[in-house]
């Protein structure tokens, strides 16, 4: 039997926000387009969210390896303030297919934080069910996102070879999750 985790960080971004180009931040979809070509061969998965500077990333694979990744994430200087918010064992991933989605800032995710009492995306401020709550949400708009692709899209090899723009659009959500990626600091 495998040693399966899922672990949850955030941080903040040190790098100047510039104007989202396709739907993404171009320092984020660097960081995903590095993620998404290194985490398959590492057997990571994950989902990443980018919203005011913040990063929240739901990592998934092998204990070992997402060790590794992490201590790897740790030391890169494309963010600062690393603190892991949550580390559990797992049975099986619930991001399965994706090497590293990204959910940018949309209305689902604004209307959970501002039912759970928060004016803005301050991942340092959010309590468990809180984020509890940011991954259950971005698994609905995984599945969302997987019932809008057409069935022969959906073969893994169009997913593991996704480019930075993603063809997944469903309602405004252009890419997709949880804060800085997990192999975003792959080189």
């Amino acid at each position: 039997m495998t040693d399966l985790v899922q672990v949850v960080y955030i941080s903040r971004a040190t790098f100047k926000a510039m104007p989202a180009s396709g739907g993404v931040e171009p320092h984020v979809a660097r960081i995903l387009q590095q993620s998404r070509t290194n985490n398959p061969r590492l057997g990571l998965g994950g989902v990443l969210y980018y919203g005011e500077g913040c990063f929240f990333q739901c990592l998934e694979g092998e204990r070992e390896v997402v060790d590794k990744m992490l201590a790897k994430l740790k030391g890169d200087d494309r963010h600062k303030d690393f603190k892991v918010v949550l580390q559990r064992n797992i049975t099986e991933r619930q991001f399965t297919d994706w090497s590293m989605k990204y959910i940018p800032t949309n209305a689902t995710v604004k209307g959970l934080l501002a039912r759970a009492g928060y004016d803005r995306f301050d991942p340092y401020q959010f309590d468990q069910k809180t984020i509890e709550d940011l991954l259950t949400t971005f698994r609905e708009l995984r599945a969302q996102a997987d019932r809008a692709i057409p069935s022969h899209a959906a073969q893994p090899e169009v997913r593991a070879n996704e480019s930075g723009a993603m063809p997944y659009v469903v309602a405004g959500l252009v890419v997709l999750v949880c804060a800085v990626a997990v192999g975003w600091f792959v080189l």
